[in-house]
């Protein structure tokens, strides 16, 4: 697998290097007043980053009834590792996606798709008190970079897996079978050339197989993909079948029971349009 993956990054004429504003975001390990201030200028001094970190920051989740308008207060109100891990998240992001938009996917609907499964990925943590080192909301957006990278850098190639998961193959399945590799082995690929955390990495590579890791962030992430997808907030514009896979279940000791008390706590009108600022 790993030569077939090889193979494909030697396809892309440039691999995307980690941004300097989110490698400076990363090297900032307190919350003293300097780092506030620091991860405040880094962050303004690219407009749209800023821009999307602020509509984020403004959903119904955050609990700010009063919109945000500035990153500091942002800050304040929400907290410096909510910041951090919000902006480092939209600066990968960001880097991710081509402008011209030339994949078969719609770079809006996967943004909101991120977004939503980082959220989600959070409010299930913080509802099974689950310390996952404020990294949740990471593991979350970032657990499609493969196929953001797909989309975007081997569109061409990318046109078919879409017609075999349209003709109702499971997308991983389509994959192998057009390409002989999965978005998730991409997104593991290029998730450890920029050294992310080992959580952030295992969301990355087993978000659709959670039955081969213990990893409690794996699970949570594969649970608010299902709940994002069937709430009209999923990567692909028609509907996707999702299964709960039960080992994640067991693992958070959760039923299916407890899946549908979660959805209750997680109502559409809960995503506010603006966290869905795209362009």
């Amino acid at each position: 697998m790993n030569d077939v993956v090889h193979l494909f990054m030697r396809k892309i004429t440039k691999i995307p290097t980690l941004p300097v504003v989110a490698q400076e975001i990363v090297n900032l390990t307190s919350d003293d007043l300097i780092s506030i201030e620091k991860l405040e200028s880094i962050i303004e001094n690219d407009p749209a980053i800023s821009a999307k970190i602020l509509s984020v920051s403004n959903s119904v989740y955050f609990g700010t009834e009063i919109p945000n308008t500035s990153i500091n207060n942002a800050i304040v109100r929400i907290g410096f590792n909510n910041i951090k891990n919000i902006a480092i998240g939209i600066a990968l992001f960001t880097l991710l996606i081509k402008r011209n938009n030339s994949g078969p996917l719609s770079n809006s609907r996967l943004f909101k798709h991120s977004v939503a499964v980082g959220i989600v990925s959070k409010m299930i943590a913080e509802l099974l008190d689950f310390d996952s080192g404020n990294e949740i909301f990471l593991c979350g957006m970032l657990h499609d970079i493969g196929l953001l990278l797909l989309n975007s850098y081997m569109a061409d190639t990318y046109y078919p897996v879409i017609k075999e998961f349209k003709d109702g193959i499971f997308l991983c399945d389509a994959e192998k079978k057009v390409l002989g590799y999965t978005h998730s082995d991409i997104g593991f690929w290029l998730a450890k050339q920029w050294r992310l955390p080992d959580n952030v990495k295992n969301s990355v590579y087993f978000h659709h197989s959670p039955d081969l890791t213990e990893d409690k962030s794996v699970s949570i992430v594969h649970i608010a993909d299902y709940l994002s997808s069937i709430n009209s907030y999923g990567a692909f514009e028609r509907a996707v079948k999702h299964k709960l896979d039960d080992n994640a279940l067991g693992l958070l000791k959760l039923s299916n029971n407890d899946i549908r008390e979660i959805e209750k706590k997680i109502e559409k009108d809960m995503f506010s349009s603006r966290v869905f600022l795209y362009d």
